[in-house]
This record gives C-alpha cells, sequence and structure tokens, in this order.
C-alpha cells in the first residue's frame, strides 16, 4: 500500500512528464489518498491538464483542484467571449446556436440547451483552452433528443462499460432515474471511476451523471 508521501512523489512525477504542466508550479499533498493540488498556473487549460494527471496514479482515491489560474496577458472580457463563441463553433462537436457565452473577469458562464451530455462537455472543453480564462462555470441545460426509457439507458451504459477495458463491471451499480445516471459501488483505481464516469457522459439520452463510485486503497485490492 502506498504511502501518502509515495502518492504525492508519484503525482509530482506524473505532472513533470507532461509537457503541459509545469510542475515547479504547483504543490501537491495527500492525505489518505485524497490529493489536493494547488500554486498558480497561467491557463485553465494546465489547471485541468494536471487534474488529469493526478487521477491517473495508481493510489489516488480523489482529487481536490485548488489551483489558481493567472494569466501572463490580461485580455478583456469582451476578447475572451468572443474566442470562446469562435472555438464552439467551429467545433463539430457543438451546436452554438443555442449557446449562451458570458465573461466577468475571466469566468465564463456557458448557458442554453445542448443535445447531449457530450456536446455539454465539449462546449467546456472548448472553454478551458481559450487564452485568458480563469473558470469555467457550465450552466448548459440537457434536452434529451433521444427518447429512451431509464431501462434503455441503464442497458446501453452497462454494455458501454462491458466494452471498456478500463471498466470493471461487476463492481458497479447503475442507478438511471428521469435521464439522471447514478454510478454505485467500488473501484481500484481512480482513472477507474473516470473512465466510467466517461462512458456514461457519451451514451446518447443520457441528460445527467452523479458518479458516487469509491476507490478502494490497494489493501482492499
Amino acid at each position: 500500500m502506498k504511502s501518502d508521501a509515495e502518492i504525492a512523489a508519484d503525482v509530482l512525477a506524473s505532472l513533470a512528464w507532461d509537457p503541459r504542466v509545469d510542475e515547479t508550479e504547483i504543490s501537491v499533498r495527500s492525505s489518505n489518498g485524497v490529493v489536493v493540488l494547488s500554486g498558480n498556473v497561467s491557463t485553465y487549460a494546465r489547471k485541468f491538464a494536471a487534474a488529469q494527471d493526478t487521477r491517473r496514479v495508481e493510489g489516488v482515491k480523489d482529487v481536490v483542484n485548488e489551483i489558481n489560474v493567472r494569466p501572463e496577458i490580461t485580455r478583456s472580457d469582451y476578447d475572451i467571449a468572443d474566442d470562446v463563441k469562435a472555438a464552439l463553433t467551429w467545433d463539430t462537436r457543438v451546436d452554438p446556436k443555442e449557446i449562451g457565452v458570458d465573461v466577468r473577469g475571466g469566468v465564463v458562464t456557458l448557458s442554453g440547451k445542448v443535445d447531449s451530455f457530450a456536446e455539454k462537455r465539449a462546449a467546456e472543453e472548448d472553454t478551458w483552452w481559450t487564452p485568458g480564462v480563469v473558470d469555467v462555470d457550465n450552466d448548459l441545460s440537457v434536452i434529451n433528443w433521444q427518447s429512451r426509457t431509464d431501462e434503455e439507458l441503464k442497458n446501453a451504459v452497462h454494455n458501454a462499460f462491458v466494452r471498456d477495458v478500463w471498466v470493471p463491471t461487476k463492481d458497479i451499480i447503475i442507478e438511471v432515474i428521469g435521464g439522471v445516471v447514478r454510478l454505485k459501488g467500488e473501484v481500484g483505481s481512480f482513472a477507474e471511476k473516470t473512465a466510467a464516469e466517461d462512458d456514461a457522459w457519451w451514451t446518447p439520452g443520457v441528460i445527467n451523471v452523479i458518479n458516487d463510485l469509491e476507490v478502494r486503497s490497494p489493501a482492499e485490492i
């Protein structure tokens, strides 16, 4: 079983490996496998990448991302909004017609309607990578464009898990109420927890995902 010191050291090594991240800007501490990231970075994309790298490390049970975004170049909210709208327009995964973009102090709020949870996530990703963004508030509503019963959605999510080598299907309980998927049970790593959530996100008809999966400690596996 890894100690917190070993987990923190492995997270720092993962950050150092990633060219998107400058590990000297980030502090890492771990308590019972819950890793807290802090420090200052120049883009929201770097903040997101640091959390991604941390989730892949064995022994990590959860990630608390307290990294602050402090852009090197000050941009007006108007310019940031224009760039976010352009990014949404160019992304074939997104229909920008019903998406509103509001920027205040570098914090971007997305509002309006999208056809799927996957489209909601794609719009948020486009916003992450826009220079000058310091935070993203994704208030997009998902309109269930594909009419499926909760039982059909449950089966579709389960089948997605079966196809995914990263997801231990026998350990996960899937509940679906009104198009909202709740995942319960225990998995062996934070990477497995994230993979299961991703599969649920991309299932057509799902309007939200609540990930209540718990990560077992190595001694329990």
